[in-house]
């Protein structure tokens, strides 16, 4: 990860935080951490700038939660100085099998963001899912919430929408039992919505949210998107869905969990005016689809690889062509870039798995 201000490279191992520079191949500066880590199910790390820098420098602080710590770090000199450590609250002492998610986001508009946190943990063969919100500011959590029996091991989303400041919480499933994802109040954590399923097609793994704009005003989350394995749905504050989604993915349809969806301007000339989003399965299926719920047929949507898509995708005009790029890889060990069509001058790109420290993916400007 690459941070504003921040001239080194972030990267967080399964025991070892490390910052690398633009040169090395050898960490720089490291911090040895002990905790759980599960691969795919884990992303401890976000950056934002909450912080006052002991240099009166302008850059983001390192957020790291490992087992039952979470820990912030400035970079001063290309060397991670610890800043703060403190305790999750709500973890029993017998729990085991901890994996977690931190979001960044200002919630209470006091210019400084918040740290949210979805954390799993078993316990006596038990799963436990708890979401939990630290102020940075004020040194205080507010009181956690905990969803006994549940194992979401998801990435959830947070944004301001129409109605209000929204966590988009996966749930990991779309079935009769189980609607697909929570919306809740930062304030109290409690259940604003619930997201409505397909009654017509159950999905076995919802595992993340992402917002984007595409409503008026420019510049505000209004819609929540979830890829799963075989359709992508698209809901509004009420957890409604809008604007022709939920999309299946019929014959192309996975069997296991999806790679990260991506939000950009894939053609800014096929009449849709706002950012598309694109999708995979697993098995290798690529999609792309308009705000308004159309599959981007003329950029000849779907395209099926012979090889697994197990990451996130990039979308950028990285050679400054005034063409949209979409760089991804495969697990036969190709990097993929795809040059599509053409993007504005106020084009923003989505640069890593999860586009910024809240999963929002609001691009359009005014």
């Amino acid at each position: 990860m690459v941070g504003d201000g921040l001239s080194d490279i972030v990267v967080d191992g399964q025991d070892e935080l490390m910052i690398f520079n633009t040169t090395s191949t050898s960490p720089i500066s490291s911090f040895a951490h002990s905790g759980e880590w599960f691969w795919k199910y884990n992303h401890t790390v976000a950056l934002a700038d909450f912080a006052e820098e002991a240099d009166f420098e302008t850059r983001d602080e390192i957020v790291l939660i490992r087992g039952r710590e979470l820990h912030v770090f400035d970079v001063i000199n290309d060397d991670l100085v610890a800043i703060r450590t403190v305790q999750l609250p709500g973890i029993p002492a017998e729990a085991y099998g901890i994996s977690s998610w931190p979001l960044l986001e200002d919630l209470n508009s006091d210019g400084s963001p918040e740290i949210i946190v979805r954390i799993n943990w078993n316990e006596l063969m038990q799963p436990n899912q708890m979401c939990i919100v630290y102020d940075y500011d004020a040194g205080t959590f507010i009181p956690e919430r905990i969803w006994s029996g549940a194992s979401w091991r998801t990435i959830p989303a947070v944004g301001a929408l129409p109605q209000g400041q929204l966590i988009s919480l996966p749930t990991n499933q779309a079935t009769s039992a189980q609607n697909p994802a929570l919306l809740l109040d930062p304030g109290d954590l409690t259940t604003s919505a619930e997201c409505q399923r397909n009654i017509g097609l159950d999905s076995y793994y919802v595992p993340y949210c992402i917002m984007a704009d595409w409503e008026a005003p420019l510049g505000q989350a209004d819609r929540i998107i979830a890829n799963t394995e075989n359709q992508c749905f698209a809901w509004d504050e009420n957890g409604d869905h809008r604007n022709g989604y939920p999309i299946e993915y019929e014959e192309y349809a996975g069997l296991t969990r999806p790679p990260f969806p991506a939000l950009g301007e894939l053609d800014d000339h096929d009449g849709f005016d706002y950012a598309d989003v694109i999708t995979a399965t697993r098995e290798g299926t690529v999609f792309a689809i308009s705000s308004s719920g159309s599959e981007l047929v003329n950029l000849g949507f779907p395209y099926t690889l012979p090889a697994s898509v197990q990451g996130g995708f990039v979308i950028a005009d990285i050679d400054n062509d005034g063409r949209v790029e979409v760089v991804f890889g495969t697990m036969d060990n190709y990097i993929h870039i795809w040059e599509l069509g053409r993007c504005s001058a106020g084009y923003t790109p989505w640069p890593q798995c999860q586009h910024d420290a809240a999963r929002t993916g609001v691009l359009e400007e005014d």
